[in-house]
């Protein structure tokens, strides 16, 4: 691959520095970022490679670990997996997000228009800025 922040491809239509991160590092530290999309290693999935695929927690000690300061497990809007949140996103557009589901940006999708903070805005965890 190249140095961060060039594009590259048959149509440069590839670059390094939009992959996804889980716990700060890119591919969760389990994959390697190409054109924009982690591919996981053996024994990892996810789109930031979050998951093992092979969980040696028991089920209990694996809800522990997916509890939000709260006690609830993902934030009621995921699925607890080998101790980490997987977010229910059904239609696909990733606005449920954060290690315990806890950010929905779908707060900042305005009711008439449908656009994100009204078009003016950036959304980041619910909020708009």
């Amino acid at each position: 691959v190249t140095e961060p922040g060039v594009y590259f491809g048959p149509l440069c239509e590839c670059h390094d520095w939009v992959c996804e991160t889980y716990d700060g590092s890119t591919c969760a530290g389990h994959g390697k970022c190409d054109c924009g999309k982690c591919k996981c290693q053996e024994g990892w999935f996810g789109s930031a490679c979050q998951y093992p695929t092979h969980c040696d927690l028991t089920k209990k000690k694996s809800n522990q670990m997916c509890k939000n300061s709260q006690d609830v497990i993902c934030s009621n809007a995921g699925t607890c997996h080998c101790g980490r949140c997987k977010c229910d996103n059904p239609d696909g557009n990733g606005l449920v997000y954060g290690k315990f589901c806890e950010c929905d940006d779908r707060e900042c999708i305005d009711d008439e228009t449908e656009e994100i903070c009204g078009g003016h805005g950036k959304c980041y965890c619910g909020n708009c800025y």
